[in-house]
């Protein structure tokens, strides 16, 4: 399920449409609007709905790039002071008991093994089109992660080719969009030039 547009509504309304939206068998949420129209804000006040109506009980795991961490830290802090959460991040680099876990694209990749074997009831990866080729091996790692709700965020969801587009739907949603392949096929060829 796609929302997108959310931007424009108030903070009553977008609740609202959220909350619509989520079902307690898990759903996908990709919220991709332009830069800057409060992202960020809709995550978090998504994991709140999640984690208030027990939708979600086990870690949200948050992956972001590097760049973001303190952003990250700094919104959950004002928005959402009831969850606890840690930074997975730098050389000594620990696992704690939290509601959320915030990492890098790169900590991913390169803890891919211990991260799975986190319990984790809802992934959220920020900047998504860091994963808009498919054959990377990030690419790889965040899409092997198993979570019951996947959220993908992103200002800038296609910026070169439409395989970046499914490439986060892959993450999201996949094989909804078939293959690569197919995907390439049956709606990429026409449109691109």
């Amino acid at each position: 399920m796609v929302l997108s547009r959310l931007s424009s509504l108030s903070n009553s309304e977008r609740a609202a449409k959220i909350e619509k939206t989520i079902l307690p068998d898990g759903v996908v949420l990709s919220i991709l609007t332009d830069m800057g129209l409060g992202k960020t804000i809709q995550a978090i006040s998504t994991i709140l709905y999640l984690k208030e109506n027990e939708f979600v009980t086990k870690r949200v795991v948050i992956v972001v790039p590097t760049s973001l961490i303190n952003n990250w830290e700094s919104e959950l802090e004002k928005f959402a002071p009831s969850l606890g959460f840690f930074s997975y991040y730098g050389l000594k680099r620990t696992l704690e008991e939290s509601d959320i876990l915030i990492t890098t694209y790169d900590i991913v990749r390169r803890d891919l093994d211990k991260l799975k074997k986190e319990k984790i009831d809802c992934l959220i990866i920020d900047e998504a089109q860091k994963i808009k080729n498919p054959n990377t091996e990030t690419s790889k790692a965040i899409k092997s992660i198993k979570a019951k709700y996947k959220i993908a965020l992103s200002g800038t969801p296609v910026e070169n080719n439409l395989s970046e587009l499914w490439s986060i739907f892959d993450f999201a949603l996949p094989k909804y969009l078939k293959t690569l392949k197919d995907f390439q096929k049956n709606y990429a060829k026409d449109i691109e030039i």
